[in-house]
């Protein structure tokens, strides 16, 4: 028998849903107690689809689209890259997958425990002394049954299937001495028990691992979250898995932008240290002096202006001259905003409380954030003291929205409330690093100019530190 399955892959959402094509949508979806993921079951209590939260599933949710959709469609959900829309159908054979699942709980020996294969049959896994047995219906196929551990992979029994001649079930059995409780082992129905399909699985279930222990630790060690990207990488391609070892290249090259960019806020703090206490000119090499105009003097920054909105604006200029000519080149080597975002903090299946404290330690659901926003600071430059000239307008300055690298700031959330079966809450997302290079007016004055910079019109209510630049003559 034939079953069409269609699977849907939302980048936007993050989310990832697994169902039979006639049942897509019918059924509503319920926790299944691993985090992130949800099962909807037909009538008869089949699995019908699964519903994963997640930027790629992790181990517990390939397990389930394998035990329910079978090995072939969780191969294709892994091969798939995250950051594309997917709507595809696979027309797979319903191969008898059974597992004990989280729900099938063996309390004396001997006591039969019912699962469902991937048709809505039943089929029964019991243990009698040392006897391992699993009866399935007789629409099951022939060949062998595969016994795993549901939580490391490994191979603990294989048993071929036969036809009882009494009963007419396919039924397997085998001698069973290993201490583990069934309702920790997983069965599969295939024809080769000792296929190698099995050890490529495991190790892509280890990448997955590693990817997902990659991006946790990249909230607060980015440097150590890239070593482990790099050891994702060299299992992925250990099993040449394309798409995991370009994920995990990706996240590591991600990860060392985010080292980059912390060090860079740290030279330009450094820089203003020294201009402050030396009064020298960083970058340009030049002696930096008290202005004929007032006691003002040349700054690199760095400036942080604060909006009323709760956005923030840090620049300075790492690398580049406070001396600048008319028509030339004014370079600003660090850009960073914080702004305000929505995002998503637990399930109403939740404690309320385990979401506030997620919110309060900048700690939002696995890479389920809102949508970042786009937003734009304009820069201006100000004559100081008196001199001559209007105020420039330099050049508008969008947020960078690469996604890579966010981190969550701690201590800057606001209510959690319910959403649409979710806790959410507005809190402040510091964004990657950026640098841009501005065009100076060719018919600016020359002298001492000061930044400020607004945003949607606002000018900033709060303004720490500056950046001040001085005009030569052409």
């Amino acid at each position: 028998m034939m079953s069409d399955i269609r699977i849907i892959v939302d980048p936007i959402a993050r989310r990832w849903q697994v169902a039979r094509s006639e049942q897509a949508g019918l059924t509503i979806p319920a926790p299944s107690g691993d985090h992130g993921i949800a099962l909807g079951r037909d009538a008869h209590g089949a699995v019908v689809e699964i519903v994963i939260d997640a930027v790629r599933p992790g181990p517990a949710g390939l397990d389930l689209v394998a035990q329910h959709f079978g090995a072939r469609v969780r191969d294709e959900i892994a091969s798939l890259d995250p950051s594309h829309e997917h709507d595809r159908v696979l027309t797979v054979s319903s191969t008898a997958v059974v597992s004990t699942g989280a729900s099938a709980v063996m309390t004396t020996p001997g006591e039969d425990v019912s699962v469902l294969d991937l048709d809505g049959a039943r089929a029964s896994v019991s243990l009698h002394g040392h006897v391992l047995r699993v009866v399935l219906s007789a629409a099951a196929t022939t060949g062998w049954i595969r016994v795993t551990s549901a939580g490391s992979g490994a191979l603990v029994a294989t048993m071929p299937i036969h036809i009882d001649q009494v009963s007419g079930d396919h039924r397997a059995e085998c001698t069973f001495a290993l201490d583990i409780p069934v309702e920790q082992l997983r069965f599969e129905a295939v024809d080769d028990p000792f296929s190698t399909v099995a050890r490529a699985t495991r190790v892509a279930e280890r990448v997955d691992a590693l990817l997902a222990d990659a991006e946790r630790t990249g909230r607060r060690r980015p440097g150590r979250a890239a070593r482990i990207a790099d050891g994702a990488a060299l299992l992925a391609d250990s099993i040449a898995d394309d798409a995991r070892r370009s994920a995990a290249r990706y996240l590591a090259a991600g990860m060392r932008r985010a080292v980059r960019s912390r060090m860079l806020i740290a030279l330009a703090t450094v820089a203003a240290l020294v201009a402050v206490v030396l009064g020298v000119t960083i970058g340009g090499g030049s002696t930096s002096s008290s202005s004929a105009v007032g006691s003002a003097t040349v700054s690199p920054g760095p400036i942080i202006a604060d909006f009323p909105n709760g956005d923030s604006v840090r620049m300075a200029m790492v690398g580049g001259s406070t001396d600048v000519v008319p028509g030339g080149q004014w370079m600003m080597g660090l850009i960073e905003f914080t702004t305000r975002e929505t995002g998503v903090f637990g399930t109403i299946s939740e404690d309320p409380g385990v979401a506030a404290q997620r919110c309060n330690v900048g700690a939002p659901v696995e890479m389920t954030v809102g949508a970042m926003s786009n937003v734009t600071v304009m820069v201006e430059l100000w004559p100081l003291s008196g001199q001559g000239g209007p105020m420039q307008l330099i050049g508008p300055v969008p947020a960078n929205p690469q996604q890579e690298f966010r981190q969550a700031v701690p201590n800057s959330c606001g209510e959690v409330t319910e959403l649409d079966g979710q806790f959410v809450a507005k809190y402040s997302l510091a964004r990657a690093g950026q640098s841009a290079g501005f065009d100076v007016p060719s018919g600016i004055a020359p002298g001492l100019w000061e930044t400020r910079l607004s945003m949607d019109g606002v000018a900033a209510d709060s303004v720490t530190g500056g950046i001040v630049i001085n005009v030569l003559n052409d």
